[in-house]
């Protein structure tokens, strides 16, 4: 019996519109009991690329394995629920809720996390471009009728530089950005809202730059601490697949698979470490110096209290 494909693919394709029109009326009237906050961690899941770490196999070599502490509190963080056994107060004095934790840069997690994703995007860019570097020097800005709105420091940086990426010379800047979506500085504002903001930020700061004294291309990487992409990390991002692919002969969706889930793990480690990390120097308990203190421990005073 011979099968028709063409029939096959439109069967298999009427099935999977019954079941995705089945799903989201599903997550419509989830979303419509939810809470405001639940129903704001469900939508920022739903993005490409959140839900990596969540899927990907627990292979301690590749770093992606997590102790059961960390995957409980990856998965409160992941749908907005009160993270226990946590201070009630952070070190610096502030109410230690979800979005402190994020945005509290005491103890260096901010950064962390910021050089977590940066060193990543820098790893893979050395396996198929050239002249790949970390917080390269731009270059200063000498004539006086050069002015922008940006940064004009002399000795600015930025994040990574490399050669290759859109064309065989060309030097293209990239700055990574990643921030908190639900913070309540951005509030009443949609995710593609928050996206152009931060890529507009950096674009402001830096593109004119680049583009007249480097002769390069820029390109912002924005991210968010759910593990979600901006429009120009996207693109980065399927240019970079495409390029390692190409190289390695592998497949390209295994390739982009790869990419999302790397980048996923590596922030949401960082995130994990700033949850249960310590803030500020560690306060140790007093106790007697070694040198005053009696081997056989008979003390020299006739009574124990002080």
């Amino acid at each position: 019996m011979k099968l028709d494909k063409i029939k096959i693919k439109g069967r298999v394709n009427s099935l999977k519109l019954v079941k995705e029109l089945h799903l989201k009326k599903e997550l419509a009237e989830i979303m419509s009991e939810v809470d405001e906050n639940t129903r704001e961690s469900l939508q920022l899941v739903q993005e490409h690329g959140s839900g990596a770490w969540l899927t990907c196999l627990p292979i301690q070599q590749l770093g992606y394995a997590y102790s059961k502490q960390d995957f409980r509190d990856a998965v409160h963080l992941r749908y907005g629920w009160d993270i226990p056994n946590t201070p009630r107060f952070c070190d610096c004095g502030a109410k230690n809720d979800h979005n402190h934790i994020l945005n509290c840069k005491r103890g260096g997690y901010v950064n962390y996390r910021h050089n977590n994703v940066r060193d990543s995007v820098a790893e893979y860019l050395r396996l198929v471009t050239k002249d790949v570097r970390i917080e390269p020097l731009l270059t200063p800005i000498e004539s006086a009728n050069f002015q922008q709105k940006g940064n004009n420091a002399d000795k600015a940086r930025l994040d990574i530089s490399a050669r290759g990426v859109w064309s065989t010379f060309e030097r293209t800047f990239f700055d990574v950005r990643i921030f908190n979506p639900k913070s309540p500085t951005y509030q009443g504002k949609t995710m593609p809202q928050l996206y152009t903001l931060h890529e507009n930020e950096k674009k402001n700061q830096y593109m004119n730059r680049v583009l007249q004294l480097e002769k390069g291309s820029f390109v912002p990487l924005v991210f968010t601490t759910t593990g979600g992409m901006a429009p120009e990390a996207k693109r980065f991002i399927r240019r970079l697949a495409v390029l390692i692919a190409t190289k390695t002969k592998e497949d390209y969706s295994q390739v982009m698979c790869n990419i999302r889930t790397r980048l996923s793990m590596d922030i949401m480690r960082s995130v994990l470490v700033a949850v249960r990390g310590v803030r500020g120097k560690a306060k140790k308990a007093w106790t007697a110096p070694i040198f005053n203190v009696s081997f056989n421990l008979i003390p020299e005073e006739k009574s124990y209290e002080g």
